[in-house]
């Protein structure tokens, strides 16, 4: 099912970049990610945050973008008398879909691009650093839905770089807390084609 979906994005992308008022590209980049309610505090956990993006400007200055990625989320925190590294890794499937709103054109181009919308994830796999326990792995929810906002500084016509902000509307693990969302900070490179 993973494959397919992400075969059937390439291809989406791809074929948006032929015409003039759709774009395809791709992007790459790090989250660093917090899980409330884990009892290990900060944005201490980095991961990839690596994928495919297409969309479509149906506005002088809006449009509309899905991306298909490969996200690492989770938690990792250093006790520090004695070094010993705990956490997490929760590995998604992601398609974010959201608006953008396009200003500052100069040379030709929007240098700024405003990003709002939400993102599906689906679990893909799970791993514990240390000794964190393994039961909170076991229950982890395979579904995790997100809202995003971000904004992108293009330095080049088809080259910018993208910060990012996304929030868990779900909790990710139905038994263990309330409080068990992950909240992401992302930096990424967008290209299109």
């Amino acid at each position: 099912m993973i494959r397919f979906l992400l075969f059937v994005g390439l291809i989406f992308c791809l074929s948006l970049s032929v015409k003039s008022q759709f774009v395809g590209g791709l992007v790459a980049g790090f989250n660093a990610s917090q899980i409330n309610g884990d009892d290990l505090a900060g944005y201490n956990k980095l991961g990839l945050n690596t994928g495919i993006i297409g969309g479509y400007q149906w506005k002088e200055k809006f449009g509309t973008h899905i991306e298909f990625l490969y996200s690492q989320k989770g938690s990792r925190s250093t006790i520090s008398q004695s070094d010993i590294t705990r956490g997490f890794r929760i590995n998604y499937i992601e398609v974010p879909v959201y608006v953008t709103f396009y200003d500052w054109e100069k040379g030709g181009f929007y240098r700024i691009q405003a990003e709002g919308g939400l993102s599906f994830g689906r679990l893909i796999s799970t791993s514990s650093i240390g000794d964190f326990e393994n039961p909170i792995l076991d229950g982890i929810n395979k579904n995790e839905i997100s809202w995003l906002l971000g904004a992108t500084y293009f330095f080049r016509e088809n080259t910018g770089v993208n910060l990012r902000y996304t929030h868990g509307i779900n909790r990710l693990h139905n038994d263990f807390t309330q409080r068990f969302r992950s909240f992401l900070l992302s930096l990424r490179l967008k290209y299109y084609f």
